[in-house]
């Protein structure tokens, strides 16, 4: 699920119909309903950052870009497909509203295209020692985070190379990923997991910094977020079903 920036709508993929629908938020009226074409599956979905665009990431390793506001359209405005035949993991748009990274599960490599809705470039970079890629994030600063599918954590500068930082985890993959909006350095990024789950980082050459939780995690932490003015940011688990907000 994924809020438009100015919080009027909100998008959630649906596995049953292989849809995006997209929600008013006040009084849950469904106002948009996108359905890619009948060879592709909807992976993710998320609005740019000026909530110009809506894109969505497919099954085909193709991200649809369509009209995040009224009026949408049942088309896709335009569409990128980075690496054909690849399953889109995760997506995201720069704060900048130029740049949009595209990760896939089955794949090392990642790709940054530039100039989205123009004249559009592509650059890319390649993880070692990986088979795919689950999650990943810009900074305010562009700088490209990412987590594979095993146990490890990178940082890019917009450059894309080289690696700034490379981490592991001891206690198995990571989960979730986010990364605070902010230009002060080094920059700040959470992280879920299995054991990596009573920290978040402060990467870029700085250390962990440990958390205290309420009611300590028995299971993994699957979902971690800033909010959007990175001054709180909040981890849940489905072990326990509990959801921590830390500031």
């Amino acid at each position: 699920m994924d809020y438009a920036p100015d919080n009027s709508l909100f998008a959630i993929t649906s596995t049953p119909g292989n849809k995006v629908l997209i929600y008013e938020p006040f009084n849950y009226n469904l106002d948009f309903t996108y359905s890619p074409a009948a060879t592709k599956t909807v992976q993710t979905a998320r609005f740019s950052k000026n909530g110009i665009y809506l894109g969505v990431g497919l099954s085909d390793g193709s991200v649809d870009l369509i009209p995040g506001k009224f009026p949408f359209s049942s088309t896709a405005n335009r569409s990128f497909t980075p690496a054909a035949g690849k399953t889109v993991s995760d997506i995201a748009f720069d704060v900048g509203n130029a740049n949009l990274l595209v990760c896939y599960s089955n794949s090392g490599t990642f790709y940054v295209i530039h100039n989205y809705a123009g004249a559009s470039t592509i650059n890319s970079n390649s993880l070692t020692g990986t088979t795919g890629i689950k999650g990943c994030k810009f900074s305010q600063n562009n700088d490209v985070v990412i987590i594979d599918v095993t146990n490890k954590v990178y940082i890019f500068p917009s450059t894309l190379t080289p690696v700034t930082t490379s981490l592991t985890s001891s206690g198995g993959p990571y989960a979730d990923v986010d990364v605070r909006y902010s230009t002060v350095t080094p920059i700040k990024v959470i992280l879920g997991g299995t054991t990596d789950n009573k920290g978040f980082y402060l990467l870029n050459g700085a250390s962990q910094v440990a958390l205290t939780f309420i009611f300590t995690p028995t299971g993994p932490i699957t979902a971690v977020c800033y909010s959007p003015d990175g001054l709180n940011f909040a981890m849940g688990n489905s072990a326990d079903q509990y959801m921590w907000v830390f500031n």
